[in-house]
């Protein structure tokens, strides 16, 4: 009986670890979708020079669609107000995409696509730093539950 409980305390302490780190991936793959939001806007302005509501109607991620964050913009015409339908935004994303929607629409296409640009690149610089930090927090976040986990064992033993 003993045996049966403190596996049943290490594999708690293994899904607590794997849990905890669903909220990494759900960032970098928010991140991943505004990175393509951001794109998919420049080529928009680039090909079409469509105003802002026209490019969002045509907007489509999968992703993006599952928050409820293409309703919401669609709805609002705000990216600033759409950021709130995404849970695992991480601050600095959030920062990018409220100062990207300030500047968007503002100036003519050659100036539209600067700014595009520039912040295609700042979400870009972002996504990689999360990816790079990704393994080594999963490593650590499952090493600690899992220690966790051992230390309660051997309490209860």
């Amino acid at each position: 009986m003993q045996i049966f409980g403190s596996s049943l305390i290490l594999l708690v302490g293994l899904g607590i670890g794997r849990l905890s780190n669903e909220g990494a991936r759900e960032s970098a793959a928010t991140t991943r979708a505004l990175l393509y939001l951001l794109r998919f806007v420049r080529g928009q302005i680039d090909s079409f020079c469509l105003p802002r509501e026209q490019i969002f109607a045509r907007l489509e991620h999968p992703y993006l669609a599952r928050t409820g964050f293409l309703d919401a913009l669609r709805e609002s015409g705000s990216l600033s107000v759409s950021a709130a339908r995404l849970v695992h935004l991480s601050c600095e994303a959030k920062a990018l995409l409220v100062s990207f929607d300030g500047e968007l629409g503002r100036g003519y296409q050659a100036e539209q696509l600067r700014v595009c640009d520039y912040y295609i690149e700042q979400m870009k610089q972002l996504l990689e730093a999360e990816e790079a930090r990704l393994p080594a927090r999963t490593r650590v976040t499952r090493t600690v539950s899992l220690s966790l986990a051992a230390m309660v064992v051997l309490l209860l033993l």
